[in-house]
């Protein structure tokens, strides 16, 4: 717990094993190393005050949930290593990539479960998921350094599944992504990840499209 004063980590990594996590109230938190969650022990990232951290490093197989109060962004500046555990968001409990970071690529282990933000204009691919299943989406060729783009997996099938247009004959029942940016409205292209074919209906590829759900149908 950061209540008073300034803690620095000076360059190192200040690991929380097995503990209750990180509770931020007051204080200024000065880094340029890392904060490790490790152990088992389901943990949280909480308190009345956000932080922004350089590297956030998640080897905690008890999951970190972050529950801010009141709600806001948990940033990360530097690098996000997802090593072991689920990292659970919420709409207003986010967790935010700063424009310059990056992200290991996560496992079916470890990824982040609920939406996240990256801001900036470098490529980056979201290490999402839920439920046990790890579901990537890639973001590229963006132009603006400000860009936010948001981006959460869903492990079942949007509300609305018949409204159809052009060729489309059926839209995925079993999950979707929902990607979208703010900001600006710098075009962005998508790259989608088939992580596992055991935990897909897909049958055959050939027939596969990507469709963009807009003004109540699919497109």
């Amino acid at each position: 717990t950061l209540s008073s004063g300034t803690l620095n980590d000076g360059g190192n990594t200040i690991s929380l094993d097995n503990s209750n996590g990180w509770n931020r109230t007051g204080g200024t938190f000065t880094t340029t190393g890392t904060v490790a969650f490790t152990g088992s022990t389901p943990s949280f990232i909480s308190g009345t005050l956000p932080t922004t951290f350089n590297n956030l490093t998640m080897n905690n197989s008890g999951g970190v949930t972050l529950n801010l109060s009141p709600a806001a962004s948990t940033v990360v500046a530097g690098v996000l290593t997802l090593t072991n555990g689920i990292i659970t968001t919420s709409s207003s409990n986010l967790l935010k990539l700063a424009a310059g970071s990056s992200s290991s690529s996560g496992s079916d282990l470890s990824y982040v479960s609920g939406p996240m933000v990256k801001v900036g204009n470098t490529d980056f691919t979201f290490p999402v998921g839920k439920s046990g299943k790890w579901m990537r989406v890639g973001i590229s060729d963006l132009s603006t350094i400000t860009t936010e783009v948001f981006a959460e997996y869903f492990d079942n099938g949007n509300a609305n599944l018949t409204s159809l247009s052009g060729s489309l004959t059926q839209v995925s029942p079993d999950e979707y992504w929902m990607v979208d940016r703010t900001v600006t409205s710098d075009p962005v292209k998508l790259k989608f990840y088939w992580e596992n074919a055991t935990s897909s209906s897909i049958i055959d590829c050939s027939y596969l499209t990507i469709a963009h759900y807009t003004g109540g149908v699919w497109k």
